[in-house]
C-alpha cells in the first residue's frame, strides 16, 4: 500500500463517519484539500460559465425558461440567471434551502441588479411540479457526478424539456478529495459505498454519461473535455477491475461539458 493510500483512506473515513451535516460547514476551512461549493460562494462565476457554454452551443439563454438542477442550499445561481434575463427554477431534491445564506446571496446580487425581484426565481424539490414541455434549457454545475440514478433523472427531464430544448452539464469527474484526483478508482464498489464515499460520489466516467444520455434519446456532444493523463498513469496498475472496461481516455477525463439535445 502506498503512503498516499494511507492518507487518503484515513481522511476519507473521517469525512464519511465523523464530519457530517452542519459539522462539515463549521470546520471545512481546517480540512486538508476540502473545497466548498463554488455556487455558495460565487454564483456569478457559475453563471458566467453557463453563459459561455451557451454561446459555444449557439444558445441564447435570455428569455428562456431555465431549470438548474443541483442548486445547493441557496437559490443564488437562479437569482443571477434571472437578473441576466432568464426565468429560472432551482431544483435540488436533497438539500433544504438555507434561508439565511440565501438572503445574504440575494442581497449581494441585488447590489448589482437593483431591480431584481426575488420571486422571479423559485425553488422546487420535485420535477413533477413542472408542467410537461415547459423548460427550454437545463443547466448544472458539478452535479451529474453525484446522481446515482441517471435513468430516472433523464426520464423526468425528458418530460419537462420541450422538443427543441437543450441541456448543458458541467461535470467534475475527479475524486473530490482533490489532492488525489483518481484515487477513488482504486476501490471496489462495496468498499467505496460502505466505507469511503463522502456522500453521493458515484465515480461515473464521461463514457457512462454519454451512453445513458443516448439511451434516453438525446443527441450528446462533448463541448469541452479536460484530461489528466499523468495522474491516471501514476495509479493505472492499481485501478480496480470494476473499471477495466473503460478506456484510458475515459478514466483520465477530469472534467467535461456535455451538451444534450432531443433527437
Amino acid at each position: 500500500m502506498l503512503l498516499s493510500d494511507l492518507e487518503y483512506i484515513l481522511l476519507r473515513l473521517i469525512r464519511r463517519f465523523v464530519l457530517k451535516g452542519h459539522v462539515i460547514d463549521s470546520v471545512c476551512r481546517f480540512i486538508p484539500y476540502y473545497q466548498t461549493s463554488v455556487g455558495e460562494k460565487s454564483p456569478v462565476q457559475i453563471v458566467d460559465l453557463y453563459w459561455k457554454y451557451c454561446l459555444y452551443a449557439g444558445i441564447n439563454p435570455v428569455g428562456k425558461t431555465i431549470l438548474e438542477i443541483g442548486a445547493g442550499c441557496t437559490n443564488g445561481t437562479a437569482y443571477e440567471i434571472t437578473a441576466r434575463g432568464g426565468y429560472c427554477a432551482a431544483f435540488d431534491p436533497s438539500t433544504p434551502l438555507d434561508r439565511k445564506k440565501d438572503e445574504e446571496i440575494f442581497n449581494h446580487i441585488l447590489k448589482r441588479h437593483p431591480y431584481l425581484d426575488k420571486g422571479s426565481a423559485f425553488r422546487i424539490y420535485e420535477l413533477r411540479d413542472l408542467p410537461a414541455s415547459s423548460v427550454d434549457l437545463v443547466l448544472s454545475h458539478s452535479v451529474l457526478e453525484h446522481v446515482a440514478d441517471m435513468d430516472d433523472l433523464l426520464k423526468q427531464l425528458n418530460r419537462v424539456i420541450h422538443s427543441k430544448g437543450s441541456m448543458i452539464h458541467v461535470v467534475d469527474y475527479r475524486d473530490h478529495f482533490f489532492k488525489y484526483p483518481f484515487h477513488f478508482l482504486k476501490f471496489s464498489r462495496p468498499v467505496w459505498y460502505r466505507f469511503l464515499d463522502p456522500g453521493g460520489l458515484t465515480r461515473a466516467r464521461v463514457g457512462d454519461h454519454i451512453g445513458v444520455f443516448r439511451a434516453h434519446g438525446f443527441k450528446l456532444d462533448v463541448l469541452e473535455r479536460e484530461m489528466n493523463v499523468p495522474a491516471i498513469m501514476k495509479i493505472k496498475r492499481h485501478i480496480h477491475r470494476d473499471f477495466r472496461d473503460h478506456s484510458l481516455e475515459d478514466l483520465a477525463t477530469s472534467s467535461a461539458v456535455l451538451l444534450a439535445r432531443k433527437c
